[in-house]
């Protein structure tokens, strides 16, 4: 669980950094300068990658349809281990539901910045600023312990599942508040609790799974488990967009939000496995 807090720690200050180095491109009219930098960082990381150490030998002929099948056998094995774990095989629905709900939210935020509160320039870079500070405080709060012992563990990760929802819908409800001040409060806040729940309830989830499965079986389960969830990100992709013209973003956004909190509750029962 240590493990997983520091590489999520990581992942977010990341995530800071570059939130804040957008603000201040947009503060100077430059946006060029974000898109070279962008373009340095990956050719940065393509040459860091390519100088760590391969199993496969320098000169030796890689077969890559071996490779892709080998691939497929192992994701497959993964799934067949997830249908037969109650902790895994209840939650991954619950998750693709919760996560579908989340990048759909994620994905109208511009939207929502421009349509509610467009007196507020910075609006969309403050609520990715406080996602990434509350996800990075998240972190931090699952190392820590009361009496030496951790002061969460699995059994709270279907609360933070169900605030997860409750955010998403308290960003809905202040989104309509008349007063804008008051609405890009609420939001930023709501935003900032989310990021708390969502990292501490994804720490404790895949931390759980980890010690679930066979050792040598983890790294199959957890890819598996990724590759179900990244679903999610396209296919919110191709409804975001529809569904805005159903309705004004802030219903949608409060509707998601109740969708997430009823898909959560499957978990509080005990053959989730996290009771």
């Amino acid at each position: 669980m240590t493990a997983n807090s520091w590489v999520s720690i990581a992942n977010q200050l990341s995530s800071v950094l570059s939130a804040g180095l957008s603000a201040i491109f947009i503060f100077f009219g430059n946006v060029s300068i974000g898109l070279v930098l962008s373009l340095v960082l990956y050719v940065l990381s393509y040459l860091l990658i390519t100088r760590l150490s391969t199993e496969t030998k320098a000169g030796k002929n890689v077969d890559v349809t071996s490779l892709v099948t080998k691939d497929t056998n192992k994701f497959l094995v993964g799934m067949k281990i997830i249908r037969k774990n109650f902790l895994i095989s209840v939650i991954v629905p619950v998750a693709l539901v919760t996560n579908f709900c989340f990048w759909t939210v994620w994905l109208l935020m511009p939207k929502l910045s421009i349509d509610v509160f467009s007196g507020f320039t910075y609006m969309y870079n403050s609520i990715d600023l406080s996602f990434t500070v509350g996800s990075i405080l998240g972190a931090f709060a699952v190392n820590v312990k009361h009496k030496g012992k951790k002061t969460f563990t699995a059994r709270n990760f279907p609360y933070f599942l169900l605030l997860q929802g409750l955010m998403i819908l308290l960003i809905g409800l202040f989104s309509l508040q008349n007063s804008e001040v008051f609405g890009i409060v609420g939001v930023v806040i709501s935003w900032l609790g989310y990021g708390i729940c969502n990292s501490v309830g994804s720490i404790l989830y895949f931390s759980t799974v980890q010690l679930s499965v066979p050792s040598n079986h983890i790294g199959m389960v957890i890819g598996a488990i990724l590759t179900i969830f990244s679903l999610a990100n396209p296919i919110a992709a191709i409804t975001s967009a529809p569904l805005s013209h159903i309705t004004t973003t802030p219903i949608i956004i409060f509707s998601l939000g109740t969708v997430m909190m009823l898909a959560s509750v499957p978990v509080f029962f005990k053959k989730s496995g996290c009771n």
